[in-house]
C-alpha cells in the first residue's frame, strides 16, 4: 500500500525570501530602463565633483584670512577686489597656482557629456561651450559676506533667474540637458534637483550679493 505524498505549500519565510530578491533585482535594473536615459550615478558624480570644488576653495579662503593673503579667497572676493578677472579660467589658475588644485585634479570640474581636463598645462583648461569644454559648472561670485544658502555652484545646463531664485534648464545643454540638475551652496550642502524642482524658489539657495547687483557668475571664456 503506497503512502501518499504529502503536498507542501510555500512558506512565509519563502514568500519573503522571493519578494526580496524581486526587489534588489528591479532595483538595479531601474537606471537601466530610465526614461531618461539618465542614470543617477552620474549626477551623484557631478554632486562629488562639487563638493571638491568646495572644499578646495573653502581651503584657499581659510588660508586667505589666516594669512591675511588678499590673492586668495572666494571668487567673489577676487573679483570684487580687482585681484582676478571675472572668468572661470582665472579661477581655476587660482586654485592650481596656490596648490589647492593639481593639474591632474581638474577633471573634477566635468560632468556627463563634458570632457575631463588631462594635460599638464593649465592653459589649456577651458570653459568654452562646445566640445572642448572641460567645465560642466556655473561657479557664482560669493563672497565672504554671503549667507551659507548662497548658490556657489550649478551644473551649466541650468540657467540662474536672479529675481525669482528658480532656474531654467536647456534640454540641449550638458551635462544632463533638462532632465536634472546639481547645486551646491557657500555652506557646504548640496543637492541633486529634478526638472519639476528648478522653478521652486525653497529649494535653490539664494543668490549672492555680487548676483543681486548684477555679477552672477564668473564668465566662460
Amino acid at each position: 500500500m503506497k503512502t501518499p505524498r504529502i503536498q507542501r505549500g510555500i512558506t512565509l519565510f519563502e514568500l519573503i525570501v522571493v519578494l526580496a530578491v524581486l526587489a534588489i533585482l528591479v532595483s538595479l535594473l531601474l537606471p537601466s530602463v530610465s526614461p531618461s536615459g539618465l542614470g543617477p550615478g552620474q549626477m551623484t558624480q557631478a554632486l562629488n565633483n562639487e563638493r571638491h570644488i568646495y572644499q578646495a576653495t573653502l581651503d584657499m579662503f581659510n588660508d586667505g584670512i589666516s594669512s591675511d593673503d588678499k590673492s586668495i579667497g572666494w571668487p567673489g572676493d577676487l573679483v570684487a577686489s580687482g585681484t582676478m578677472p571675472c572668468k572661470i579660467t582665472d579661477f581655476v589658475k587660482v586654485l592650481v597656482e596656490h596648490d589647492y588644485l593639481k593639474t591632474g585634479d581638474l577633471k573634477v570640474f566635468a560632468a556627463s557629456g563634458v570632457t575631463p581636463f588631462a594635460d599638464r598645462n593649465i592653459n589649456k583648461f577651458t570653459a568654452n561651450l562646445g566640445s572642448n569644454n572641460n567645465c560642466a559648472y556655473t561657479v557664482y561670485c560669493v563672497q565672504q559676506s554671503d549667507a551659507p544658502e548662497a548658490l556657489f555652484l550649478s551644473t551649466i545646463n541650468a540657467t540662474l533667474d536672479v529675481s525669482s531664485t528658480t532656474f531654467k534648464l536647456d534640454a540641449k545643454a550638458v551635462p544632463f540637458g533638462d532632465r536634472g540638475y546639481v547645486i551646491f551652496h557657500k555652506g557646504g550642502d548640496g543637492a541633486i534637483l529634478g526638472k519639476n524642482q528648478a522653478l521652486r524658489p525653497n529649494l535653490q539657495g539664494v543668490p549672492c550679493q555680487m548676483a543681486i547687483s548684477g555679477t552672477a557668475a564668473l564668465r566662460a571664456e
